[in-house]
């Protein structure tokens, strides 16, 4: 349905994808979009440490740090309008796996969130609303690049 499940199974298994969303409806909405579109998900509504989510149960299982299949193939990072904290997260998740792009998403593209992301120079930044098609087609065109 989305084009890119063929692409995100391709070399041994559906991709990680670590999804910080503080809200609900599109957290869960982002999420279906990404599973159907061939990925694993593990989501927090937490801005403040996206990465805390690789280290705390999830669905019944424990993914322990350093196992292969708990490295990210992306993080996809909200950044809100009061983002100090989002920013702060956005430079550890950069610190903490330097070869992992992030995507961006917020509805407030200040200046202070557009340079933290351009500063990675592996991501993007997505402004709020946008198409479900162009969310998924940038996150296969980021963990492909």
């Amino acid at each position: 349905m989305w084009g890119s499940a063929k692409r995100a199974e391709s070399g041994g298994g559906r991709r990680l994808v670590v999804l910080a969303e503080s809200d609900d409806a599109l957290r869960s909405l982002l999420i279906e979009v990404l599973e159907l579109g061939g990925y694993r998900v593990l989501a927090t509504a937490d801005q403040g440490d996206p990465l805390e989510v690789l280290s705390t149960p999830h669905e019944g299982r424990h993914i322990e740090e350093g196992r292969e299949s708990a490295v990210p193939a992306i993080i996809v990072q909200d950044v809100n309008r009061l983002g100090a904290a989002g920013l702060r997260a956005l430079r550890e998740s950069g610190e903490f796996l330097p070869t992992t792009p992030i995507l961006v998403i917020t509805g407030f593209p200040s200046h202070d969130v557009l340079s933290a992301a351009a500063s990675f120079g592996r991501g993007a930044v997505l402004v709020k609303p946008f198409a479900l098609g162009e969310f998924l087609a940038l996150v296969d065109q980021l963990i492909r690049s």
